[in-house]
């Protein structure tokens, strides 16, 4: 890569951020670069880095040709556009209908800052204790160890019903505004779904379950401390049973 390069020193001036109306120097130490880009649209320097560019692994430099700031106003400007509202629920529609967009979304709303903070009516709310990668690790985890124990299959199994689950998006409500609320549709109950084993503990990375909507909905929240009790109560009337036909 450094032989597509010039190796010299480029003086860049930028308006941007702490070094206003400064010059900064590019500089190569040993193998590492401080790398810059113009962006095509207000034409200003940024450091080349997620803070200032959105990624796109179809580029030569894995960053996005527009600033983010560009990029988002692009963008605002695009969803505003009544001839563009078809295209985006199909685009957006097929996104969140795949695997990707589905899990993402689904580990996303565990994250949403309205879910990390007590709510009206609400007598808890579940700051997660673990990041969204743990989950996309756990989840690749999880997939490992059905595909062995359910040889020939995708591993996409649900960890209660050992069933498949699926990623059906039912598309979009129509508001007053426009077309933003998504229909996820909780009916389909053989979507996949996040689940916490103990209720009464936040998401961590040992408390996580992969599983279906429908086991999701049927456990709810159950605590292993009912759980206990159900047994106890079944082992009684077992016990009942059993004598009361001698």
């Amino acid at each position: 890569m450094l032989n597509t390069l010039k190796m010299k020193s480029f003086m860049i001036t930028t308006e941007e951020k702490s070094m206003s109306d400064t010059q900064m120097t590019l500089d190569f130490n040993h193998t590492e670069l401080i790398r810059y880009k113009t962006c095509t649209q207000c034409k200003k320097y940024f450091l080349l880095d997620e803070t200032n560019f959105n990624r796109n692994r179809g580029s030569t430099t894995g960053f996005a040709s527009m600033c983010k700031s560009c990029d988002g106003e692009r963008s605002r400007r695009y969803k505003k556009d009544p001839k563009n509202e078809e295209k985006i629920k199909a685009s957006m529609s097929a996104y969140f209908s795949s695997e990707r967009g589905f899990i993402t979304n689904r580990i996303s709303t565990i994250f949403k800052p309205s879910r990390l903070k007590k709510r009206k009516g609400a007598n808890t709310f579940w700051i997660p204790e673990c990041t969204k990668e743990d989950i996309w690790e756990l989840l690749f985890l999880h997939i490992e160890k059905m595909k062995e124990k359910f040889k020939g299959s995708d591993g996409r199994i649900c960890s209660y019903c050992e069933k498949p689950w699926t990623y059906t998006f039912k598309g979009y409500k129509t508001l007053n505004k426009g077309f933003t609320k998504r229909k996820w549709g909780s009916t389909v109950r053989s979507n996949f779904s996040i689940d916490r084993l103990d209720t009464t503990m936040t998401y961590r990375k040992d408390n996580i379950v992969f599983c279906c909507s429908g086991c999701n909905d049927e456990k709810k929240a159950v605590t292993f401390k009912l759980c206990k009790k159900i047994l106890e109560i079944k082992e009684e009337r077992d016990y009942e049973n059993k004598y009361e036909t001698l």
